[in-house]
């Protein structure tokens, strides 16, 4: 066996061996039902030919730092509305096997994808994460599985974490 193909072979069994121990369920798009409404699809108030469907993924990946970490994705499937009625998809479906294998991909870009779209906040101190001084907005394509389309994350700026941590590394010094 090529090495590469050792790497691969042995980097999916600790995955698999994570998810177990976290007793995790990794899907590809299992279908949701928004909280105001009671169809899983959900038509659209301007113009009710057009409808979509949430679906949500559970994501394993690598941080810059090399750190396993869970994602959680939530997409849009974007169609005429009796064409989505007639997939018959219920809350807890997996839209990749009942329709067709989809990817939830992430496009991470400083300028938003649409009129009212908010940057990203971070949780722990609910500012506007930036990237190079610019606001980040996220987005989240529902793509064919097949097709080649990666995530674009940005790195978000850390000048002032860095401050504050060489500030009071500096003060400790003098204490």
């Amino acid at each position: 066996m090529s090495m590469s193909k050792l790497v691969k072979k042995t980097i999916s069994k600790i995955l698999q061996k994570s998810n177990k121990n976290l007793n995790l369920e990794i899907m590809k798009a299992i279908v949701m039902k928004a909280k105001d409404h009671d169809s899983v699809v959900m038509i659209s108030d301007n113009n009710p030919e057009q409808a979509v469907i949430m679906v949500k993924s559970i994501i394993n990946s690598m941080n810059e730092q090399g750190f396993l970490q869970q994602e959680v994705r939530v997409g849009l499937v974007k169609g005429k509305t009796e064409l989505l009625n007639s997939l018959g998809l219920k809350e807890g479906d997996d839209y990749s096997v009942k329709v067709s294998p989809v990817k939830l991909v992430v496009k991470e870009s400083t300028e938003p994808a649409f009129a009212t779209q908010k940057a990203k906040i971070n949780p722990t101190t609910q500012e506007v994460i930036t990237h190079l001084k610019s606001p980040v907005y996220r987005t989240v394509l529902v793509v064919s599985e097949g097709l080649d389309v990666q995530d674009v994350k940005l790195t978000t700026d850390r000048e002032e974490v860095a401050a504050t941590a060489t500030a009071t590394a500096k003060e400790e010094s003098f204490k």
